[in-house]
């Protein structure tokens, strides 16, 4: 499919940890490139512009994250933003950088651990 990125794109991307994301990237690819450079280098950067590369870019963060969990680790990411040149010279352009980095989910089980409320709690 033309559309869609060349492989050897995501192996180029794996050695520097840098995934770049269009609106024509297939999420379970991108999911399957970011397992692969995490278990390699325990963290990557996914950057993307616009809303429709962001979202592919989320929902490939999703999914490799359930693929670590079937490891027992997990993704801890922080987003950001940075500022690029665009393509043939368009100027800068904003983008969003997802750094994420691969734990044992012990490590971070706490951050995401909540309490339901207690219905023996009376509202006074």
């Amino acid at each position: 499919m033309p559309n869609q990125p060349r492989k050897h794109d995501y192996v180029e991307a794996h050695s520097s940890g840098i995934l770049r994301v269009s609106k024509r990237t297939d999420p379970h690819n991108l999911a399957s490139a970011i397992m692969r450079t995490a278990l390699d280098k325990g963290r990557i950067q996914v950057r993307a512009a616009g809303s429709e590369a962001l979202n592919i870019a989320m929902k490939a963060a999703i999914i490799a994250d359930g693929k670590a969990t079937e490891r027992g680790k997990t993704f801890f990411f922080k987003p950001s933003f940075d500022v690029v040149e665009g393509d043939r010279g368009s100027g800068e352009v904003t983008i969003i950088v997802l750094s994420l980095s691969l734990l044992p989910i012990e490590k971070v089980a706490l951050l995401y651990e909540h309490t339901e409320p207690s219905d023996k709690t009376s509202a006074t």
